[in-house]
């Protein structure tokens, strides 16, 4: 069992509540909150970073984080020895749909998101302990790990505002989920000081993956899917973040993510893309 989670104030979380807020349904990422305490995410990352190819360390470096969800990724970089790091997503944590939504699907993801609020309500003393708003779960993993992880509520479209170019950006299985994703590439690439690594999910198979099928370089599934707009090929993207403003992209890995929520494997790809003001001299 878990020591008490004792705050920066004079209050103490009991290990039990601990454990039973790390249990609790509607996460999204697996985190440690305290030793030896992990919350029951949709996905759990932490045996498959490899294939991410994050620098071993990311000590002096800035980092951006996003689509940052609840912030699994902000902490690792944060683990890693980055001096600042700024997680950004949409959410609002409040039980409204935190996506562009297609209007025809819309309602789906709005009864998915209250049912994920209503998860958080027998929790609402503890994240009063906290300091944090009921249901913010990157501000209260965060809190729990002492972390120094800054959140803020911004969109992939106005990164430009932050007015600030990152030693490393990171953009998580947010591809799939925008209607606009040029804009998005053109944001990523114009905050990108030495490395953008993009995470692409749904990713759909190259023609050695399925030699008799016809290979696809992007398909539309918005007509399907509240959520979900454009599923890619690796090569695909790819040649968009080229287009969008970097100088070079490879593709470093492809793997499957385990969803544990629904029992499922999400085809993923990596890439990295250096920025113009980062490629080497001739």
């Amino acid at each position: 069992m878990p020591e008490p989670v004792a705050l920066t104030t004079p209050q103490t979380i009991c290990p039990e509540q601990l454990v039973r807020f790390a249990d609790k349904p509607g996460w999204y990422h697996s985190i440690e909150l305290a030793p030896g305490v992990v919350t029951r995410g949709a996905y759990d990352h932490t045996p498959l970073l490899h294939h991410y190819r994050f620098p071993d360390t990311l000590e002096g470096w800035s980092v951006l984080d996003v689509g940052a969800s609840e912030g699994f990724f902000a902490f690792e970089f944060e683990t890693r020895g980055a001096s600042d790091v700024l997680a950004v997503d949409t959410d609002r944590f409040d039980g409204t749909p935190a996506l562009s939504l297609s209007v025809t699907h819309a309602h789906k993801y709005v009864e998915k998101y209250r049912r994920r609020a209503a998860t958080n309500r027998p929790f609402e003393q503890l994240y009063q302990t906290l300091g944090v708003p009921c249901g913010h779960h990157t501000l209260a993993a965060a809190t729990l790990r002492r972390s120094q992880v800054r959140f803020e509520r911004r969109s992939v479209y106005d990164l430009d505002q932050l007015d600030h170019k990152y030693d490393l950006v990171f953009c998580g299985d947010l591809f799939t989920h925008l209607k606009n994703p040029i804009t998005a590439a053109e944001q990523l690439a114009a905050t990108t000081g030495r490395l953008c690594i993009v995470a692409l999910a749904n990713a759909l198979p190259a023609a050695s993956d399925a030699p008799q099928a016809q290979e696809k370089q992007c398909e539309y599934v918005g007509d399907c899917s509240g959520g979900a707009f454009f599923h890619f090929a690796p090569e695909c993207l790819r040649r968009l973040l080229l287009a969008s403003g970097f100088h070079t992209v490879n593709i470093v890995s492809r793997f499957d993510l385990p969803d544990r929520a629904r029992g499922l494997t999400n085809p993923h790809a990596v890439l990295h893309c250096i920025p113009h003001s980062n490629a080497p001299t001739p």
